[in-house]
């Protein structure tokens, strides 16, 4: 089962520059094939992102408790995009009490991808910003 029902495509993810190719297809392959954290590590060691795979090592071993799936993926994909910052909460949504998280790309304005961690989860690709306008205007 996908780690994220509703994921990006590949060609989305590059058209959108925040992956290359050769990433693009490992995260969508990872997110359809569901892996745990461990087995996540060991495909991405494979596929030839050795620094990426001792960075999710360690993100296993310094969770003070098991390290779940989403995480573990979101950390991966924080470390694979250029010129991320890290995983932030935005918050929680009103209406349906879940976390929404998104990558930190330096400025609000920057296309990032934003998580909507309800029980099938939702990745979508946008910028904080624009998020934020359509909610205080209305339009969203």
């Amino acid at each position: 089962m996908a780690i994220f029902k509703n994921f990006p495509s590949v060609s989305k993810l590059v058209n959108e520059r925040i992956f290359t190719k050769e990433q693009a297809n490992l995260v969508y392959k990872i997110n359809r094939l569901g892996l745990s954290p461990g087995a996540m590590a060991n495909l991405v060691e494979g596929a030839g992102f050795k620094d990426a795979a001792e960075y999710l090592d360690k993100c296993i071993r310094q969770c003070y408790s098991t390290l779940g799936k989403r995480q573990a993926f979101k950390e991966l994909l924080n470390f694979l995009a250029d010129g991320m910052c890290g995983v932030e909460l935005l918050g929680i949504h009103k209406r349906w009490k879940y976390g929404v998280e998104y990558l930190n790309a330096g400025d609000t304005y920057n296309t990032t991808l934003i998580f909507h961690n309800h029980h099938d989860g939702t990745v979508r690709i946008g910028c904080i910003g624009d998020s934020i306008n359509q909610v205080t205007t209305g339009e969203y």
